[in-house]
């Protein structure tokens, strides 16, 4: 409560998320569950137009995502327009695996990085959304954008202390540690709650979309034939049905493979129960729910080095750069069901999203009550 009122959050999400929601949409909806829990009054918008046709008064604005700075710049500028305090949750891709995937591509040999998401984005204005209305947020670059959002937001929320210096190597060096505050992955699963008579049948397990930036059919690749049983779990991307394709054709060709497809977080819960082994190996990626669940029911991770959850653990879990060689792979779990590998994550992250929504209630009551002593 502000002033006997409930205090009024507004997240704004990239616009497609209904249609393909992910790891920002997910926490939102989690965020406004416990939120209106505790009293607050949260609306969710999922395009900057809506804010010219709703009537919205909200004590805060929090935006999410450095991957869509053209949508964000105008959900920035209303916020300031409107003189309500903006809060950031950036999740932040470290920019050199970014740049490194995309020059790997066909258009990574005609057009530097910023240029294709400026022309992509711009692109999409058009032949998806087909509007005008976001034109004059194109005079900035994705880069510039990003700056201006870390520096007019009240308050930031990295997932880690691993994506702030990527934050401070990549977007903006100058950041004020005051309006930095960690808000960390919570875990679905309770740490510890593992049946130890459940067998781990399962050597590895690996979930993901199934596209090129999980590089899921090189893990196929370097798995297939070998001693090992793999599980796979994960919906296809519909954009890469080649890809798909590819990826089923050779589980289908052997045995040790299995594609489970999409999973519910019930089934993923079982079957991280019976896996020695949970493998990621992304191009770009935060701090990975999956990661964090599986280690928390037992299994032991391979975590990729694109990542930004190695502060969660308390000893460091074993990586792999996102185009490593297959030998690289097969060596890695190899040293993986050693006995004496068993990182775990550190006290401090194993939270549950009433946990982590309490961090962040706290932060807006404590953010207004500053704003309102300099009113």
């Amino acid at each position: 409560m502000r002033d006997g009122k409930q205090i009024e959050v507004l997240f704004c999400l990239r616009r497609d998320a209904p249609e393909k929601p992910g790891g920002d949409s997910g926490k939102v909806y989690k965020y406004k569950h416990f939120l209106e829990r505790k009293g607050f009054l949260v609306t969710v918008v999922t395009d900057p137009a809506e804010l010219n046709v709703g009537k919205f008064s909200p004590d805060i604005v929090h935006l999410f995502n450095m991957q869509t700075p053209y949508e964000n710049y105008r959900y920035m500028e209303w916020a300031l327009r409107k003189n309500v305090p903006l809060c950031f949750s950036p999740i932040h891709h470290e920019k050199k695996y970014m740049v490194k995937y995309f020059e790997g591509g066909l258009l990574g040999k005609l057009l530097n990085y910023d240029a294709y998401l400026m022309l992509s984005s711009f692109v999409k204005e058009f032949a998806r959304f087909k509007t005008l209305s976001n034109l004059k947020s194109y005079k900035s670059t994705p880069q510039k954008i990003n700056r201006a959002l870390v520096e007019k937001s009240a308050r930031i929320f990295p997932l880690s202390k691993s994506e702030l210096h990527h934050i401070k190597t990549d977007v903006c060096s100058k950041l004020a540690v005051s309006k930095v505050k960690v808000l960390p992955n919570a875990l679905t699963f309770i740490e510890g709650n593992v049946d130890e008579n459940v067998p781990r049948d399962i050597d590895v397990m690996v979930v993901g979309r199934i596209e090129p930036r999980k590089n899921i059919l090189k893990i196929a690749e370097a798995l297939k034939g070998t001693n090992y049983r793999v599980v796979f779990a994960g919906k296809e991307n519909t954009n890469h049905k080649k890809y798909c394709q590819d990826f089923k054709e050779i589980v289908g060709a052997h045995s040790n493979l299995q594609y489970l497809g999409e999973l519910n977080q019930d089934q993923l819960s079982y079957h991280y129960k019976r896996s020695k082994i949970n493998l990621s190996n992304s191009w770009f990626e935060v701090v990975s729910q999956v990661d964090l669940e599986a280690t928390s029911l037992g299994c032991k991770p391979i975590v990729s080095a694109a990542s930004a959850l190695f502060d969660y653990f308390s000893s460091p879990p074993l990586k792999l750069e996102p185009d490593c060689s297959k030998a690289e792979i097969l060596n890695c779990i190899e040293y993986a069901l050693k006995e004496e590998y068993r990182p775990s994550i550190k006290k401090a992250f194993t939270l549950d999203w009433e946990d982590v929504t309490d961090i962040l209630a706290n932060e807006y009551t404590a953010l207004l009550s500053r704003e309102a002593v300099h009113t």
